[in-house]
């Protein structure tokens, strides 16, 4: 009986991982933070949960961004200065049925919150 669980255990957590979203690719970032408009565009690898890439700014810099993927959960990060400070980017978002991902912008030290919404470059 105790194998029987136990396999059926290891199934199941099988079966949820193949078929978690995989969200490596490159993505077109849009939103805004206190009415500032926000574009980015954020190239990412998925290995497992963790996800690391780069992301080039508006203004052209590119920055190394990580985070994670739980579910249809997505989370990364990447640091930058304003006004000579630094920063911290924070986008938290869920992968939708429609392969966008949308969520919240939170920029620390400051805790300027805004909205985002990625779609994904599918050109090849």
């Amino acid at each position: 009986m105790k194998r029987s669980i136990l396999f059926a255990t290891i199934l199941v957590a099988s079966f949820q991982e193949a078929n978690a979203a995989d969200v490596s690719g490159s993505w077109r970032v849009t939103g805004s933070i206190a009415d500032n408009p926000v574009e980015t565009t954020c190239t990412l690898t998925q290995k497992d949960a963790a996800l690391t890439g780069t992301c080039v700014r508006k203004d052209g810099k590119t920055v190394d961004a990580t985070g994670s993927v739980k579910d249809d959960a997505v989370a990364w990060h990447y640091s930058a200065d304003y006004n000579g400070d630094p920063i911290t980017i924070n986008y938290n978002g869920k992968l939708g049925k429609d392969g966008t991902i949308t969520g919240t912008i939170i920029v620390d030290p400051y805790n300027a919150e805004g909205e985002f919404t990625a779609t994904k470059d599918t050109a090849k």
